[in-house]
């Protein structure tokens, strides 16, 4: 009898080595519902994949949707919920690049936006690296890295890794370093990315980097079948319904390279005569670690960082701590102070008054929608009054006026029917601010009363989301993702002149309103007649390819802005240029002035670095 029970033993134990070692699963790309047909292609791909029943499970990376908007996150829910097996998701750079909500409709429906599970042998890891209201490359969060390290901490390191990301580990992702190094010590035979030529395999930092074949192809559904072997993987793929082998490769000991931070740039062509004099020393530096895409504050002896998991903090200009609020919530609006009442606004939809000297709260009201804008003030009238309103905007393309000392609405604005994030324009008694929608509006200060809206096209890809509006007190100065600068009539809200200059939401207007300082996608900053729009002055900084939205700032006649890429630039009023540092591998936000020669920048991650010029 013990005989023939460890024969049946033995023969389950076998039985279940094979079949824990032989599967398949469908892995689907960037079915980017929003696009014309791609509900009835996601749909098709769905009912094929139900229909195959050695599919155990189904992994979705790339781009879910095309606009990353709330409608289209539940429509490409509604349809992989008719999956019959379950399916794990990691969101595509459209999916946050746009996204109404923050991000916080993909966390709430698919799991966070990355997953961990085990299968057998097998661990299968899928990391989010698209980065919120940002495009042109990937990124690994902070909050995203101690996920992966908590999640390894508890894992088996015998297992291999299977890992998926939007994007590859080579320039496209910036900080790629950061996860290379933590998988280091764990066998990783294979690297699933969505943004490459499809049905493409290559080796890129010591592992085999696979691309699919995505859903929508050659006038084609499709999606990829993988089936799990013991010393391999086999990769086919269904097209309407047809399937076909493509590729078997070897499931080798790999392991990712642990590698340094690489800041991609060339300067080897920066010769003496075009570097400026003035040189920069870093005072302090601070690391927050935690996503922060707002802003920094600045007064003439305070410096305010909020970041996106609801904290604000408080430093003296020496880099000491005063003090820190958690508003327990998430924050993505650049925070405003007059007198000693700092305004916090939060994506929940509460404003909130601090105390700017101690960070104790004065008062909160809620508002009940999602606060996006970055936060102005403007002087007014109220009740017969002077007072100063509180300028904040909504997710739906709301824009409200509030006392800023009572909390009592002033008026509101509705014209807008798409989200508002930039920072609005305040001139004249009159407010500028474009929105998701396609246009670019002309509010009265005092009422909330519409003159004009103004569009480049009403197109939601080139729409005036981001650009912080310039002017010269008559006319209105805009760079949009369709390439041009724009020159609005203040009054009229019409076009004087357009100029393709590669713009890509970033542009600044000289003191003296002479010339517009343009940066380009692509290496160049443009210095242009605001009077025509004609070129003044090109210069090739090499900077790379580069969608940060980054207005320069305007010190004395020179300009300091940051980049996508992690360095931070000067051009001196003499049109020398020279890049002063590298703050890291994350795309930073606006440099700001903080008093006399002293100034501060922070990036996405949190890192705060506060330097001189002299």
């Amino acid at each position: 009898m013990k005989r023939i029970l460890s024969y049946i033993l033995f023969s389950f134990f076998i039985l279940s080595q094979a079949f824990s070692q032989n599967y398949k699963y469908a892995w689907i790309v960037s079915p980017t519902i929003g696009t014309d047909g791609a509900d009835t292609i996601l749909t098709n791909i769905v009912n094929d994949i139900d229909i195959r029943n050695e599919i155990k499970f189904v992994i979705v990376t790339g781009n879910l949707t095309a606009r990353g908007n709330n409608n289209e996150l539940d429509s490409v829910k509604i349809i992989l919920d008719k999956l019959t097996v379950p399916y794990y998701i990691i969101p595509g750079e459209n999916d946050l690049r746009w996204s109404e909500s923050a991000g916080e409709k993909f966390n709430s429906l698919f799991n966070n936006g990355h997953f961990f599970f085990a299968l057998d042998s097998t661990r299968f890891i899928g990391l989010n690296s698209s980065v919120l209201w940002r495009g042109g490359g990937g990124h690994f969060s902070p909050e995203e890295i101690k996920w992966l390290a908590d999640k390894l901490n508890k894992s088996n390191i015998s297992n291999d890794i299977f890992l998926f990301s939007n994007f590859p580990f080579n320039e496209k992702l910036d900080n790629c370093y950061k996860v290379a190094n933590l998988l280091s010590s764990y066998v990783t035979p294979f690297l699933f990315s969505a943004n490459q030529k499809p049905k493409t395999i290559s080796r890129a930092n010591g592992v085999t980097t696979i691309a699919g074949l995505s859903a929508l192809y050659k006038d084609k559904w499709n999606y990829n079948i993988i089936e799990n072997k013991t010393d391999s993987i086999s990769i086919s793929t269904v097209s309407n319904g047809k399937f076909e082998f493509w590729e078997s490769v070897s499931r080798t000991k790999s392991k990712l390279n642990r590698t340094t931070p690489k800041q991609f740039f060339d300067f080897s062509g920066i010769v003496d005569k075009n570097i400026p004099d003035l040189k920069s020393h870093i005072l302090w530096q601070k690391d927050l670690n935690t996503t922060s895409i707002t802003n920094l504050f600045t007064t003439e002896n305070k410096i305010i960082a909020s970041s996106a998991n609801g904290v604000v903090f408080c430093f003296d200009t020496t880099g000491e701590k005063l003090w820190r609020y958690d508003s327990k919530e998430k924050i993505v609006s650049t925070p405003v102070s007059v007198d000693k009442f700092l305004i916090v606004a939060t994506l929940q939809g509460d404003i909130i008054s601090l105390d700017i000297n101690n960070g104790k709260v004065i008062q909160t009201i809620g508002i009940g929608e999602p606060l996006t804008s970055q936060l102005v003030t403007t002087d007014l009238l109220y009740n017969g009054s002077p007072t100063t309103g509180l300028l904040v905007a909504t997710a739906d393309g709301k824009l409200y006026c509030y006392d800023i000392y009572s909390f009592e609405l002033i008026w509101e604005n509705d014209s807008a029917h798409g989200l508002i994030r930039t920072k609005p324009l305040v001139i004249n008694h009159r407010i500028f601010f474009g929105s998701q929608d396609g246009f670019l509006y002309s509010v009265d200060a005092r009422t909330g009363a519409l003159y004009w809206k103004w569009t480049n096209g009403n197109d939601f890809f080139t729409a005036p989301t981001v650009c912080q509006p310039v002017t010269d007190g008559q006319y209105i100065y805009i760079a949009t993702p369709d390439k041009n600068v724009y020159k609005i009539d203040m009054l009229l809200g019409v076009t004087r002149w357009k100029r393709d200059y590669n713009a890509w939401e970033s542009i600044n207007i000289s003191s003296d309103s002479k010339y517009l300082v343009i940066k380009s996608f692509s290496d160049k900053i443009y210095f242009a007649y605001t009077k025509n729009g004609r070129r003044h002055k090109e210069l090739r900084m090499g900077y790379g390819f580069d969608l940060n939205p980054s207005k320069p700032l305007e010190w004395k006649g020179n300009y300091i802005f940051g980049t996508e890429k992690g360095k931070v630039y000067l051009i001196d009023k003499n049109f020398k240029w020279e890049p002063l540092f590298f703050a890291g591998n994350a795309r930073l936000n606006l440099v700001q002035h903080v008093k006399d020669n002293i100034f501060v920048v922070s990036n996405i991650d949190g890192k705060i670095i506060c330097f001189e010029l002299k």
